[in-house]
């Protein structure tokens, strides 16, 4: 299915914020009311999103000195 193709690709590339925004949108109802770009802004958001989430949460100062 082109689907799974699709996540695993997004996954091998890092874009797991892009696969589980795909995901969470195909499995809404409204799914087919939004545009292609709508689909593609909705998840660079959330990628987007989750990258900030780990850089904030990824501090030099955390890791270990050896």
């Amino acid at each position: 299915m082109l689907t799974h193709s699709t996540l695993d690709q997004m996954q091998a590339l890092g874009l797991g914020g892009m696969a589980a925004a795909y995901r969470d949108l195909a499995d809404q109802s409204n799914a087919d009311d939004l545009s292609r770009d709508e689909w593609l802004g909705l998840m660079l958001d959330r990628e987007a999103v989750m990258r900030d989430a780990t850089t904030v949460h990824s501090c030099p100062s955390d890791r270990i000195r050896r």
